[in-house]
């Protein structure tokens, strides 16, 4: 977006430690993968895992949405004639549909893919793929901490990392904190000005310098950007008030105003302190 644009440039381009632990969202990563790679289930679940782990030899968390019923969402999806079709998984074998970014239109795809992930990743056969790497995804409400123990392949619920926000976009702040500790850097890989504004807001709490992974290689456009950079850049009261600026100047649930666009009022925003304090007011309150 243009908003996510005009904030990338206040930094110069760098890169992370190698290495670093990432923190996916699970929905951008099945979205960049091709739709006719995998014929059945196992396949695909394989192909995930070894996307998946490209990216980290050393911790990587993988975060899938969580869908309840009604969600403020349905009616965006009947404005835009949405069709719902029901999906049902019920084995490695089982044919995965050809057309994989079709499927994802649907919720109840989206939904049985995930759980079906969590599932048959437990089994020995992908230890010989994730090897020294922990693996951490979070599905529902809950969270699976996968490792390989001995040369067996090991899965466990972790609690403390259970959490009943449906974005991804918000349950990323919690895996931070988590791995915040144990690491000098952490990279979000995913592409929407939604997570880059919620980061903006939190990425100055935590010791570890916060990056996000963005764009796609067959596109020559990704590269990384240093959230921690431009909140240090912007200052913490601006990067407080942004979460509240952008859902006032147009976000998923709210209608942008007509022609006004959101660089404009960002730049109004920077040089007005008494607005910056009112939307950081209410971003304290939501929080």
């Amino acid at each position: 977006s243009a908003l996510f644009k005009e904030l990338e440039k206040r930094v110069e381009p760098s890169t992370p430690q190698p290495n670093a632990p990432h923190i996916i969202d699970g929905n951008f990563l099945l979205h960049l993968l091709s739709s006719n790679k995998a014929t059945t289930y196992g396949k695909l679940a394989r192909m995930i895992l070894i996307h998946a782990i490209s990216s980290s030899n050393c911790r990587v968390d993988l975060i899938f949405d969580r869908y309840s019923e009604p969600s403020i969402k349905d009616s965006e999806r009947d404005r835009r004639g949405v069709h719902e079709q029901e999906y049902v998984i019920s084995g490695t074998e089982q044919r995965c549909p050809k057309n994989l970014q079709e499927a994802l239109k649907s919720t109840s795809f989206k939904i049985n893919l995930s759980l079906f992930l969590v599932n048959e990743w437990k089994h020995q056969e992908y230890a010989e793929i994730l090897r020294n790497c922990d693996l951490f995804v979070g599905v529902e409400d809950n969270c699976y901490h996968f490792f390989v123990e001995d040369n067996v392949m090991m899965r466990e619920d972790i609690h403390r990392l259970r959490s009943n926000h449906n974005e991804a976009d918000t349950r990323v702040c919690l895996h931070m904190k988590d791995v915040n500790s144990n690491s000098d850097s952490i990279v979000i890989r995913a592409f929407d000005t939604d997570i880059a504004i919620i980061l903006l807001y939190h990425c100055l709490k935590f010791t570890a310098k916060i990056w996000m992974d963005v764009g796609v290689s067959s596109k020559n456009t990704r590269r990384y950007i240093c959230i921690t950079d431009i909140a240090q850049t912007l200052g913490p009261q601006l990067c407080a008030s942004l979460p509240a600026f952008h859902a006032y100047s147009g976000c998923d649930y709210t209608s942008a105003f007509v022609r006004k666009g959101k660089v404009r009022p960002l730049h109004l925003l920077e040089k007005d302190i008494k607005i910056q304090e009112a939307f950081s007011q209410l971003a304290d309150k939501k929080e």
